[in-house]
């Protein structure tokens, strides 16, 4: 009888050289060489004057110079078009309040290309009805800049100085919203509405341009109340105003924080004496 584990023995001897793969010193050494040409080459790109920046090209109505462009970016004149990081460049940018994008591509040889989008303003924001602290916001309620003068063609948000947020910090979302929703309505009803106003506890006004622009006109103070029922708060405001057209010439408060009860209060030249009155009235 054959012994097995002989035989057995004898095979995995005679299969074991069979199995072993030998080393691919020539495929090493040609890897190597492609590796070393490879860096080679980079090198000479990096160190290459035909691949330096010498031009740089500033797109979009900017307020940034191209020197602005180049310290903001961190982007100097000479270096490889290469080694300039794209990335950097536009988040240096970006971390500007007024800019809110910016895209930067390289032209070969010699160029960049940086194109800015800036913040539109799409209210302003003060703490008293006298403009101070005036800053510009854009549609997201983001306060990016301070504004120099008052801009009639912009709505007008009044705050709390505890309430008024700093550069670079937002709106309330709902506060926002309110406002986005009485431009709106307003514009629906033909109103001109002048500011928007929040008091200390927290309760909007809207301050109505008077039909007459004489110095001794004031504007009609709405008191809204909650930004709650606005849509109904603004029929109330267009059904007064046509059963008194007068509230607009003269010095008046609307109230109409109850939707469907509005009333209005007169006021007498400077003096603290009012009379109210149901608007209908």
């Amino acid at each position: 009888m054959p012994d097995d584990s002989r035989s057995t023995g004898a095979g995995r001897a005679a299969v074991r050289p069979a199995n072993r793969r030998k080393v691919d010193w020539l495929g090493g050494i040609r890897l190597l060489v492609m590796l070393v040409l490879l860096g080679e080459c980079l090198r000479i790109a990096f160190a290459s004057p035909r691949l330096r920046v010498h031009h740089l090209i500033v797109e979009g109505e900017s307020r940034y110079s191209r020197d602005d462009v180049m310290q903001l970016g961190g982007v100097a004149f000479g270096q490889s078009i290469l080694g300039v990081n794209l990335v950097r460049v536009a988040r240096g940018l970006e971390a500007q309040p007024p800019v809110k994008r910016v895209e930067v591509v390289r032209q070969f040889p010699q160029t960049l290309k940086v194109h800015i989008e800036e913040r539109t303003p799409f209210l302003q924001v003060s703490r008293d009805l006298e403009g101070a602290s005036l800053r510009n916001a854009d549609a997201g309620g983001l306060l990016y800049e301070a504004a120099p003068e008052r801009d009639p063609s912009l709505p007008l948000v009044v705050l709390p100085a505890r309430s008024l947020p700093r550069s670079g910090e937002r709106l309330g979302e709902q506060l926002l919203a309110a406002v986005r929703e009485c431009r709106e309505l307003a514009a629906g009803a033909k109103l001109s509405v002048d500011r928007y106003r929040l008091d200390s506890a927290g309760e909007m006004w809207l301050d109505l341009t008077p039909s007459s622009r004489a110095k001794e006109s004031k504007c009609l103070q709405i008191r809204l109340g909650r930004s709650t029922e606005l849509r109904e708060k603004f029929r109330d405001i267009r059904l007064a105003l046509d059963g008194r057209p007068d509230l607009l010439s003269g010095a008046a408060i609307l109230n109409v924080m109850c939707a469907g009860r509005p009333a209005y209060v007169k006021v007498t030249g400077d003096s603290p004496r009012r009379s109210s009155r149901a608007a209908g009235g």
